[in-house]
C-alpha cells in the first residue's frame, strides 16, 4: 500500500519544506496584470513559505485520504486522516527546520517522538518534479477567466509516479490555488480509480512546536 501513498506525500512535502512564497496575484516576473502560467503556479507552490494547504486523494470503494498541513516558514504542522477499508487512522506530526538539520516531531500517544535528518536528503525526497507534466501549459487550453481555470485537453494523458492523471484542472482565485485531477492506477494486480485534489491558500500562519 505504500505506493499509493507516495506521489500524495512528495507532493505535500514539497510543497511545506522549499523556500519563499510569492503573492499570487503577481506573476513569476513580477507583472502583477500577466495571467498565471501553469508553470507559475508550479514555481509558486514549490516555494511555498507561508500557506495552508488541504490534500484529498480518493481511491472509489477502497479508501480516502485527508492531509491538511499549515507552513509558517521553517515549521510546518501536518496532520493526515484515511479511512481504508472500513478502518481509520489519524496521524499528526510537526516539521522544523534549524540549520542544515530537519527535526520531526511525530504524536505517539501523550509524547512526541523527535527524529533529525539532513535538510539536503529532504529537499532531495521533496521534488514535485514527478508531476511537473501537471504544470506544463502545453497539455492545457488557454486560461478561462470566467472560471478562474486552465483546462487539461482531451487528448492528454499524464504519468507520474505510479497514477496516470487525466480531467485535471488547475484554478487560480486570488490567493488560492486548486490543482484537481481524476487518477487511474495498478495495485497488486487491481486496477483502481479516484481523483487527487490539492488547495494550497497563500496566507500567512504561525505553527508552534511542541515542547518534548
Amino acid at each position: 500500500m505504500k505506493k499509493l501513498f507516495k506521489p500524495l506525500t512528495l507532493a505535500l512535502a514539497a510543497l511545506l519544506m522549499a523556500g519563499s512564497l510569492i503573492s499570487c496575484g503577481d506573476d513569476a516576473s513580477g507583472d502583477s496584470n500577466k495571467t498565471l502560467t501553469p508553470e507559475d503556479v508550479y514555481e509558486k507552490v514549490e516555494n511555498a513559505e507561508d500557506a495552508k494547504i488541504v490534500m484529498e486523494m480518493e481511491i472509489t470503494d477502497f479508501m480516502t485520504t485527508t492531509m491538511t498541513a499549515e507552513k509558517d516558514g521553517d515549521k510546518a504542522y501536518i496532520k493526515m486522516d484515511m479511512e481504508m477499508m472500513g478502518m481509520s487512522q489519524s496521524s499528526e506530526a510537526y516539521t522544523e527546520k534549524k540549520g542544515d538539520t530537519i527535526i520531526t516531531y511525530t504524536k505517539n500517544g501523550d509524547s512526541w517522538d523527535v527524529e533529525e535528518s539532513p535538510a539536503d536528503d529532504a529537499e532531495d525526497e521533496t521534488s514535485l518534479d514527478a508531476f511537473q507534466e501537471l504544470f506544463n501549459s502545453d497539455n492545457f487550453g488557454e486560461f478561462d477567466k470566467k472560471t478562474g481555470r486552465y483546462e487539461m485537453k482531451d487528448d492528454v494523458t499524464i504519468e507520474a509516479d505510479g497514477m496516470t492523471l487525466t480531467e485535471a484542472y488547475i484554478e487560480i482565485d486570488g490567493d488560492t490555488f486548486e490543482i484537481y485531477a481524476k487518477i487511474e492506477m495498478e495495485e497488486s494486480g487491481m486496477s483502481m480509480s479516484g481523483f487527487l485534489k490539492i488547495k494550497a491558500e497563500l496566507t500567512d500562519m504561525s505553527v508552534t512546536i511542541p515542547e518534548v
